[in-house]
């Protein structure tokens, strides 16, 4: 095998699967990338059985074939390398001649025979939707899901589900906090989504970075049983499904309907004054208060080592006094995705779930749960 390709090009490439590549104590041949030269381009294919990244470079095949490099090492190669082609060929007994003018690299590399072998897919079974929207989608839930190893498995992963012919939601929760987002998609045939389906963190964090790393406005997704596939021009990523049930999220967000009461908030204020109380909060949940009177509140945290904090801001609200108690970062966490300049708060109780809406996109909800006074 040998072939002449540009450094740029390939490079760009390796980095889609530096976070994929197994560490090499845990199986070492996944440590690995397999690059084929298959006639006027090179296929890159890396995993680690749970997520799998094949893309395409062009370059000129000298000779066909296919070789087994170690993708840490062959990526900090490329890095320092200058710009311009490199020759890879391939030799005698697993060795790799890397060359570019006077620079010449022997690598060793493994055999090939031992790599899982990765189904490629066609654009069959594939519907299409703006990369921009399912990015945004991640980008509204993402800081919801529950982390890895959360008592609740199911709930470390988002959920994605058609609600209905032509509309997705994403779900992401941690059983304190939740996120969901609703999304249209310009698809004339029935989105293929006959059920939700569960997509682990590690996954969505890179789906993210395949959908940031392109230029094409859409891409092409598929939904299987046990995976979920996203294709584009240059590369394709097929990412293992959580196997399990996500738990009822609608019998918790159906209680928005019987909020008593309300307030609206700039979101810049609230951010400002947040991030000045959040200093002073102590505790594993970081809580601050929110004292609400008529057409003001009062954000304040103490701690028993350094002091307290307290900050007034102007408020939309006309009810009874009532206090809540929060997790600042839950909070932040939430405004820091929201589009609009005002923010809606809608409520039952101090000890009730906290609903917040977007005033530019009522397709987002974020739910809170308060800690309790």
């Amino acid at each position: 095998m040998k072939i002449i390709i540009g450094r740029k090009k390939f490079l760009d490439v390796l980095s889609q699967v530096q976070d994929i590549v197994a560490k090499e104590e845990i199986m070492p041949i996944l440590a690995h990338i397999l690059v084929e030269a298959v006639d006027d381009f090179v296929k890159i294919t890396a995993t680690n059985l749970e997520v799998s990244y094949m893309g395409i470079c062009d370059c000129r095949v000298v000779k066909k074939g296919k070789m087994l490099l170690h993708a840490k090492k062959l990526y900090e190669i490329l890095k320092v390398l200058p710009e311009g082609d490199i020759s890879l060929e391939k030799k005698e007994n697993n060795w790799v001649n890397l060359e570019q003018d006077n620079i010449k690299y022997n690598l060793m590399c493994l055999s090939t025979n031992e790599f899982p072998v990765i189904r490629s897919y066609e654009k069959d079974d594939f519907f299409v939707i703006e990369r921009e929207i399912l990015g945004g989608m991640i980008d509204k839930t993402l800081f919801a899901v529950a982390d890895v190893g959360s008592s609740n498995y199911n709930i470390s992963g988002a959920f994605l589900e058609k609600i209905d012919k032509n509309v997705i939601r994403m779900v992401g929760t941690d059983g304190r906090r939740l996120s969901l987002i609703d999304k249209g998609i310009q698809e004339k045939n029935d989105i293929p989504l006959k059920k939700g389906v569960i997509i682990p963190k590690k996954g969505v964090r890179k789906v993210k970075s395949f959908l940031d790393s392109g230029e094409k406005k859409f891409i092409f997704l598929r939904l299987e049983e046990k995976a979920i596939i996203i294709k584009d021009n240059i590369g394709t990523l097929v990412v293992n499904l959580i196997m399990g049930h996500y738990p009822d999220y609608r019998s918790i967000i159906s209680g928005e309907k019987s909020c008593k009461s309300e307030f609206l908030v700039y979101k810049s204020d609230l951010i400002s004054a947040l991030k000045r109380v959040s200093i002073l909060t102590e505790g594993e949940n970081y809580p601050v208060k929110l004292d609400l009177e008529k057409n003001k509140m009062t954000v304040h945290s103490e701690s028993s080592e350094f002091g307290n904090v307290k900050e007034e801001i102007e408020i939309v609200y006309s009810n009874e006094n009532i206090s809540f108690c929060l997790n600042a970062f839950y909070l932040l966490d939430v405004l820091r995705v929201i589009e609009g300049e005002q923010v809606k708060f809608l409520f039952s109780g101090n000890e009730e779930p906290l609903f917040i809406r977007d005033s530019l996109d009522d397709t987002f909800l974020s739910i809170i749960m308060p800690i309790k006074l």
